[in-house]
This record gives structure tokens, C-alpha cells and sequence, in this order.
């Protein structure tokens, strides 16, 4: 067998791609021009558009009549978006005016000649800038270019802020196919379905005419008759009225309830105050929640240990408080305060809550503990040695789970835990150096990865960051701007985000603490 020798030139693809392109601008040896819907010119290379487009490599190779001329007119473009596309086809990258408009031309052009890279990227930039304020428009776009990925975001995002469209000129204008789709929508951003009656019947009011005869096949197929309450007025409109009765006799247990229906609560329990009057600390045991579907803050029974810093997490429905600190302080100046293994139970019958739960292994506080697919962790990753330990609700136990090991995968106080993507995140700065990284716990093969070094971020640890995550991002924030977003798919930083904090309703007196902000669920914990 003889032996055989390989030589690659490093670089040579990207040298022939720049040569060609060279070659284009010159107009050497080029064999077709496109002309576009202004009528400019553009030479270009046949062997290259039919590499990069299955459109041209169709019309040059099939029995096409612009298989032989030697130009060739596509009046669907503008001008400026096809000189973009035929660039893409010998660089493989393009530069355009970072706004929507133009990328949307972008995107069109590069679905109808076929472009499926720059199409999806198109599509990728459009989705980071969707919000409720185009969310209907880029709905009936994706839909007409059929982008489920990039429809489905936008059906969420109008699903989710309804209440703030339904009176926009993009809503009243919507198909009935649109509307059908969006009112169907399990996150749909109602406080119940009679809600959704009455943004069915502003659809219907704006063009009674054409729309009324869609009334009552529209009512049995988006409204979930059966939690509807007959008691308000609402439900007493006339799109209703008609319905055969048996529609919506079925059990209301066998419908089930839309996820915007649940109610997202902020929970604040426990916290410090300097008493300005007594030159003391006094304990806040007061407990609020914020309703964001209303925007206003209401009571919640207290805990029945006091306690700065506790925990609050729901598994499978019921809402938990766990752990937190026990302080004794009588001056300004000084305090001590020691961990709780402690935790109670919401009952929402007697609204009040029990602590007949198992209590922890090890005593945890607020940054120690995580809620992970319906399971809770209780994680202490900066003492001697660490403790991991999982709550199964099912059973009401504890049962120890991987701890990270020493050295390097050891985190300074100051540290926290985050739920993203399906793994948990201690995130903080490791031991012995000081460095800020972040380190991923893996609950489906109960085991740690490596510490990953990253951005330090100088307010972690201190008194005024607090942090939250949504859609699998983790946003760290100050009270006055977002720090940095975490992306637990890509598991890195990725800048700062638009991002708020609400705080809680305070006094005349100083906090000196932060309260512990958590999210659960109103109706699926019962409270």
C-alpha cells in the first residue's frame, strides 16, 4: 500500500471566498447579472449563487428559461436588500442598519431566495426584539413566512401582556384565525375567563358586521366555559347567551385553569430595622405579596418562627419556608445571629402557617436553598465542609445528595443558588482565590461540574444585590440598574438587560437588611 502525503493550505478557503468576491466587484468573469426591482445591475458568478442558494441552483441547473440568459430579473426585492443577499453569497457575512425594519426586509429576501442560514439568523435577531409593543405585528409575520419558533415567542409575549393590547389598533385588526390562537393561549394574562369574555366581545364590537356570525363558534373555542362564574355581569353578555347549555355543564375539575390565571406573587418575610426613636434593631415579621396582574401589594399571615432571611420555595403546589437566621440584638452596634434547620408549611384552609415538616439536616439561611424541578435543595457550599441535602414533598424527608468536595470548588461566603435550565447554579467567588465564577449541579446525574471562572461582579455579596430568574436567565441587579444576565443554556454573562425591581412598600424607619424576594404561585399553593 503506498504511502500517501497531505498539504493543506490553512486559510485557502477564505482566500478563494475573498478572491471570487474580488472578482465580482471587477466584473471578472462574471456570467450573470441580476437585476433587481429599481433596475440596478449586479454581476455575479453563477457557481456561487448556486452554492449558497437552492433557489439559483435550481433556476441555473433545472429547465428554467433564465438557466441561459445572461440576466436575469427578481422584481420582489428592493435593491439595497438583493445587493445584501449577493454579498452573503461570496462572504458568508453582511452588514445592515441594526433596526427592524431593515432586517425584516433582510429576512424576507433571504426566504425567498432560500438563504436558510441568514434566514435563521435574521429570525434570531428579531426574536431578542420582540416586545409587547410589536408582538402582534411579528406574529402575523412569522405566521405568513411560517417561523413557528419565532410565532410561538410572539403568541407568548401577546398571551402574557393581553390586557395591555386589547384596546391597540393591531388587536382590533387581527384575523379570526389570530384571535382563535391568542385566546387559546394557556398563559393567557386574565384574572378568570370571564375575562376572556369580555376581550372576545371588544374584538366582535370593532367590526360587528363581519365578525358577529363568528360569535359562537369563537365562545365554545377559546372561553373555558366551565370556570366561568355566571355570577358577574360580565358573563351575562350575549356572546354567551346562545350556547347549548351542555357546553359548558361539563366539571369545572376537568378544565383546566390558564397559568396566567395562577397570580405570580413577590413574598417578603422577615428583616431587621433600626428603630431611630429606641437607638435598637426591632424584628419586621410582616409578610407582604405583590399581585403584578393588579400592580398592588396586600398582607400574608407571618411565619410563626421569626426570622431574618428565610427561604420561601413552592413543591408541587405547596409553599414552603425553610430555614433563615434567628437574631438577638439589643444595640445599634452589634448583633448576633445564627443559622435555622426549621421549616414550615403554608396552610392555605387555616391560612396560617405549620411547622410540622421535617426540618433540615444542617442549618441553612436564605442563599443556601433552591428549588429545582419541584424538588427543594438545601446547599451549604462556604463552611468546612460542605452539606448538600434534596426535599422530597412526597414524602416529607431529606435525603443527602453530591456535595461539590473541597479546595477550588469551595465558595466564599456571599455565594448564591439559582434554577436554571434544568440544573442549579452556585455562583459567587471560589475560596482560595478569590476569583468569580460559576459551578452547575446536574440533579439528573446527582453530580457537580467544573467551577467556571468568569466576570466578578463587585457588588455580589453585598446588601443592595438582589437577583431573579426568568426564562432560564438569571438577572443580578442593584436597586438602581441590572449588573449582568446569566444565560443558563449558554452557561455564561451576557450583559446587561432591561430589568426593574419592585421593592416593598417600607416605613418611615430604615431596613437595614435586605428582605428575601421570592416568586410562587398564588392558586397552585392554595394562598
Amino acid at each position: 500500500m503506498e504511502e500517501t502525503i497531505s498539504f493543506e493550505a490553512e486559510g485557502y478557503s477564505s482566500f478563494a471566498r475573498e478572491q471570487c468576491d474580488s472578482f465580482r466587484l471587477s466584473n471578472y468573469l462574471c456570467d450573470v447579472i441580476i437585476v433587481g426591482k429599481e433596475g440596478e445591475r449586479h454581476p455575479a458568478h453563477r457557481i456561487m449563487l448556486a452554492a449558497a442558494s437552492p433557489y439559483f441552483r435550481a433556476m441555473f441547473d433545472g429547465n428554467f428559461l433564465e438557466s441561459q440568459k445572461p440576466e436575469i430579473t427578481i422584481s420582489n426585492i428592493d435593491d439595497a436588500v438583493l445587493k445584501h443577499l449577493i454579498e452573503y453569497a461570496y462572504r458568508g457575512k453582511i452588514e445592515c442598519r441594526a433596526t427592524l425594519h431593515d432586517v425584516q426586509c433582510l429576512y424576507e429576501g433571504a426566504h425567498y431566495l432560500q438563504f436558510d442560514r441568514l434566514l435563521q439568523m435574521c429570525s434570531d435577531w428579531i426574536k431578542h426584539h420582540v416586545d409587547s409593543s410589536n408582538c402582534l405585528s411579528y406574529a402575523t409575520f412569522a405566521h405568513q413566512y411560517d417561523d413557528s419558533t419565532l410565532r410561538r415567542l410572539c403568541d407568548r409575549i401577546s398571551a402574557v401582556n393581553i390586557m395591555k393590547l386589547v384596546d391597540t389598533d393591531d388587536f382590533r385588526l387581527l384575523s379570526v384565525d389570530h384571535v382563535t390562537r391568542l385566546l387559546s393561549h394557556d398563559e393567557l394574562g386574565v384574572r378568570d375567563e370571564n375575562d376572556v369574555v369580555g376581550i372576545l366581545h371588544q374584538w366582535i364590537k370593532h367590526d360587528e358586521t363581519s365578525r358577529r356570525h363568528h360569535a359562537e363558534n369563537l365562545a365554545t373555542k377559546v372561553i373555558r366555559l366551565p370556570l366561568i362564574d355566571y355570577s358577574n355581569e360580565t358573563s351575562s353578555l350575549d356572546i354567551l347567551s346562545n350556547l347549548d347549555s351542555s357546553s359548558s355543564s361539563s366539571s369545572s375539575s376537568s378544565c383546566q385553569r390558564r397559568v396566567g390565571c395562577e397570580g405570580v406573587l413577590l413574598v417578603a418575610i422577615g428583616s431587621r430595622i433600626y428603630n431611630e426613636d429606641t437607638n435598637k434593631y426591632d424584628f419586621d415579621s410582616r409578610a407582604q405579596t405583590y399581585d403584578a396582574y393588579s400592580d398592588t401589594w396586600t398582607s400574608f399571615p407571618s411565619l410563626e418562627v421569626q426570622r431574618c432571611e428565610p427561604r420561601i420555595a413552592t413543591s408541587f403546589g405547596v409553599t414552603y419556608a425553610l430555614g433563615g437566621r434567628a437574631i438577638d440584638f439589643e444595640v445599634a452596634a452589634e448583633y448576633k445571629s445564627s443559622r435555622l434547620a426549621v421549616v414550615e408549611r403554608y396552610d392555605p384552609e387555616r391560612r396560617r402557617w405549620i411547622d410540622d415538616v421535617a426540618s433540615m439536616s444542617t442549618p441553612r439561611s436564605r442563599d443556601e436553598i433552591v428549588c429545582c424541578a419541584d424538588r427543594i435543595y438545601g446547599m451549604s457550599l462556604a463552611r468546612d465542609e460542605a452539606t448538600c441535602e434534596v426535599f422530597d414533598s412526597t414524602t416529607g424527608t431529606w435525603t443527602p445528595v453530591a456535595s461539590p468536595g473541597g479546595g477550588e470548588r469551595r465558595f466564599r461566603s456571599g455565594y448564591f443558588l439559582s434554577s436554571l435550565a434544568g440544573k442549579i447554579f452556585a455562583i459567587g467567588r471560589e475560596r482560595s482565590s478569590g476569583t468569580f465564577g460559576h459551578m452547575p449541579y446536574d440533579p439528573s446525574e446527582n453530580r457537580w461540574l467544573d467551577f467556571r471562572p468568569n466576570i466578578y461582579i463587585k457588588s455580589i455579596g453585598s446588601s443592595s444585590i438582589h437577583y431573579g430568574s426568568i426564562d432560564d436567565r438569571l438577572y443580578i441587579f442593584t436597586t438602581r440598574s441590572v449588573e449582568d444576565v446569566f444565560d443558563g443554556r449558554s452557561e455564561s454573562f451576557i450583559g446587561d438587560n432591561p430589568f426593574h425591581a419592585c421593592s416593598l412598600q417600607r416605613g418611615n424607619r430604615r431596613r437595614t437588611s435586605r428582605s428575601w424576594l421570592c416568586m410562587t404561585d398564588e392558586r397552585k399553593s392554595g394562598t
